[in-house]
C-alpha cells in the first residue's frame, strides 16, 4: 500500500503542477477550452489570445504565437514554434523543432516531422505528411507527402502528390494530383498537373508537363538524368528515355517516346502514323454481333 500511496501522491503533485502552469498561461491571456485536460510542458511560451483546445499537448520549450489556434488533441513537440495567428487542426502532430509561420494553417491529422519549416500564410491540409522539408510562403499542400524536399513560394502541391528526397519545386509551380518527384527540380511557374513521374531530372521555368509524362530514368543498372529547358512543352503520354535534353521553347508531341535530344524551338514527334481503314468493322461483321 505504501508504494501505491507514493505513486498516487506523485500523480497528484504532477497534476497540480500541470494545472498551475495552465492557469498561469491563462492569466497571461491564453484561452483554454478545458484547463483541466490540456498539457503544457515546462518552459513553453503561449502568446496572448492563443486558443488551446481540450486535450491538446504542448511540449516543453514550445512557443505558441499570439492569437494562434491549437485544436483539440493536437500535439506540439518540444521546442516547436507556432507563429502568430496560425491554426493547427484537431489531432495534428507537430514534432519537436518544427517551425510553422504566422497565419499558416495545418489541417486535422496532418503530421509535420522533425526538420520541417512551414512558411507564413501556407496551407497544409488534413492528412498531409511533411518530413525534413521547407515549404515557402503562401504555398498550398493538399493531402500529399513531402520528404526531405524544398518547395518555393505560392506553389501548389497535390492533392495526392509525392515529393521524394531531393525534390525542389520553384515559386508558383504546380505539382498536381498523382504526380511523383524524386531527386529532381521543377522551375518557377512550371506545371505538372496530373499523373506524371519526374525522376532524376531538371525541368526549367514555364514548362508544361502533360498528363502521363514519364521520365524513364532507370535502365536496369544505373539511373540517368534528363534536362528540359525553359518554356518547353511536353505533351501527354510522353516517355523521355534518359539521358535526353529538350531545349528551350521546344515542343514534344503527345504520345512520343523520346530517345534523342531536341534542339531549342524544335518539335519532336515520335509515334506511329495513324491509319484509318474505312468500312473495316462492316467487312469483319463486327457490327452484327
Amino acid at each position: 500500500m505504501e508504494k501505491k500511496d507514493e505513486i498516487l501522491e506523485a500523480y497528484k503533485a504532477e497534476e497540480a503542477a500541470r494545472l498551475e502552469r495552465n492557469l498561469r498561461h491563462a492569466a497571461a491571456g491564453a484561452f483554454f477550452a478545458d484547463v483541466r485536460t490540456a498539457v503544457v510542458g515546462e518552459g513553453a511560451a503561449i502568446g496572448a489570445g492563443a486558443y488551446i483546445g481540450p486535450c491538446a499537448a504542448i511540449g516543453a520549450g514550445a512557443a505558441i504565437g499570439a492569437g494562434a489556434y491549437i485544436g483539440p488533441c493536437a500535439a506540439i513537440g518540444e521546442g516547436a514554434a507556432i507563429g502568430a495567428g496560425a491554426r493547427v487542426g484537431p489531432c495534428a502532430v507537430i514534432e519537436g523543432g518544427v517551425a510553422v509561420g504566422a497565419r499558416a494553417y495545418v489541417g486535422s491529422c496532418a503530421t509535420l516531422e522533425e526538420g520541417s519549416v512551414i512558411g507564413e500564410d501556407c496551407r497544409v491540409s488534413q492528412g498531409c505528411r511533411i518530413s525534413g522539408s521547407k515549404i515557402g510562403r503562401g504555398t498550398k499542400v493538399e493531402q500529399s507527402v513531402v520528404i526531405d524536399s524544398e518547395v518555393g513560394e505560392d506553389a501548389a502541391i497535390g492533392p495526392f502528390a509525392y515529393l521524394r528526397p531531393g525534390s525542389r519545386v520553384g515559386d508558383r509551380a504546380k505539382v498536381g494530383d498523382f504526380v511523383e518527384m524524386k531527386n529532381s527540380s521543377l522551375g518557377n511557374d512550371s506545371k505538372a498537373s496530373h499523373l506524371t513521374y519526374i525522376g532524376d531530372s531538371d525541368v526549367g521555368e514555364r514548362v508544361n508537363l502533360g498528363c502521363g509524362v514519364v521520365f524513364v530514368n532507370y535502365d536496369g543498372r544505373e539511373k540517368h538524368r534528363s534536362v528540359v529547358g525553359d518554356g518547353a512543352f511536353i505533351g501527354c503520354n510522353v516517355n523521355l528515355v534518359s539521358p535526353v535534353k529538350v531545349g528551350d521553347g521546344a515542343y514534344v508531341a503527345a504520345g512520343t517516346t523520346l530517345t534523342r535530344d531536341v534542339p531549342d524551338g524544335a518539335l519532336a514527334v515520335g509515334r506511329a502514323r495513324q491509319q484509318v481503314l474505312e468500312g473495316w468493322t462492316e467487312r469483319r461483321g463486327l457490327l452484327k454481333k
